[in-house]
């Protein structure tokens, strides 16, 4: 990912560089409860988003999979050291690749047609 595509993520790069990298994010997120896999922690993440900070390029999937696990219960920020806002660069990411590749086709169908129309999305929902 090119670094212009990354203008929200910007916004926030200290606090992604505040991360420490201690892992103690780990023990309390229901994500990694279930699949207990380090990278879709909040210090796997805040890697990669050093990672792209600095450049490094990646896949739209891989970093879709990676961002969009992430429930943002902000456990992890309760119980940080640094006390890192990892639900915010969270948004941040999912904002640039977003904008850079559009939703999946099935969050445009619930935000773009479903949500503007309430009698619908009230059909749906029931």
């Amino acid at each position: 990912m090119s670094s212009e595509k990354l203008k929200n993520l910007k916004k926030f790069e200290e606090k992604v560089y505040q991360c420490m990298k201690c892992g103690f994010c780990m023990f309390f997120c229901p994500v990694y409860q279930e699949i207990f896999m380090e990278p879709y922690v909040a210090r796997g993440r805040n890697v990669l988003a050093m990672d792209l900070l600095e450049g490094a390029d990646f896949d739209w999937k891989h970093l879709e999979s990676r961002f969009s696990k992430c429930l943002t219960c902000n456990r992890c920020a309760q119980f940080c050291p640094a006390k890192v806002e990892v639900a915010t660069i969270t948004f941040a990411a999912r904002a640039d690749i977003v904008e850079a590749k559009g939703l999946p086709l099935a969050k445009e169908v619930v935000f773009k047609k479903l949500l503007n129309r309430r009698e619908l999305f009230g059909k749906v929902v029931r």
